[in-house]
């Protein structure tokens, strides 16, 4: 019985173990206001790590908001620009006059760190990130998928489904 009951424990740890949470951070809006990331979830979240220079990036952008319109209030889009400066993250915004959740970080964001990958190949160490990037985060900021298919490849509605 006692190791019956140290099984279960240790599975207990182990499932709240592996639940990763996408990090809070603060975040600027196009009114120049911040706040944490964590306070703009509500539901099921594509967040979407984009930047103005990114074409493709740029390119997905209409796929996401095809598939927002598809399932609605059921899931919400956050757009968290990578930019190097904020003046032409939100000139952009202005321009495109976006309703949408947009958001901005510095490049020394907590966000850049969890994106990053280090690589060493003998003496010399590198640290890159890409996008487009997309997660899938759940209400409670609990990272449902860290490599979400891209917008226009048609298989990100199968990973929504199985989450709705």
């Amino acid at each position: 019985m006692k190791s019956l009951l140290t099984f279960i424990l240790f599975l207990s740890f182990l499932g709240s173990y592996s639940q990763k949470q996408f990090p809070d951070f603060e975040v600027s809006d196009t009114d120049k206001k911040t706040s944490s990331l964590n306070s703009q979830l509500n539901k099921l979240t594509i967040i979407d790590l984009w930047a103005t220079w990114c074409k493709p990036c740029i390119a997905e952008t209409p796929f996401l908001e095809e598939i927002k319109k598809k399932y609605g209030s059921n899931l919400d889009v956050i757009y968290i620009s990578l930019d190097f400066k904020k003046e032409r993250w939100h000139q952009y915004i202005s321009k495109k006059q976006s309703k949408k959740k947009h958001f901005w970080v510095p490049p020394n964001s907590p966000l850049v760190e969890f994106i990053s990958e280090t690589k060493t190949s003998g003496d010399k160490t590198t640290t890159t990130w890409s996008i487009p990037k997309f997660f899938l985060v759940d209400k409670n900021g609990e990272l449902l998928s860290d490599n979400c298919p891209l917008p226009s490849s048609g298989n990100l509605e199968k990973l929504l489904d199985k989450h709705l």
